[in-house]
């Protein structure tokens, strides 16, 4: 889980801000809209190009 969900105040300190400016850092926001969709993208595209580049050996060695 990434550092900024729940930073530590010398955090905002140092970023001249505040926790309220950023009402959006939410674990069910990272959830939903991080992680749910790049580890799916991850998943389909790693299976996709894995099975394309089995396919193409297993053609070539065909040949």
């Amino acid at each position: 889980m990434p550092f900024a969900i729940s930073p530590l105040p010398p955090f905002w300190q140092l970023a001249h801000s505040s926790a309220d400016n950023f009402p959006a850092l939410t674990v069910s926001h990272f959830i939903t809209a991080n992680l749910l969709p790049v580890m799916l993208g991850n998943i389909i595209g790693g299976a996709v190009l894995v099975s394309i580049c089995y396919r193409a050996i297993y053609l070539r060695q065909e040949s």
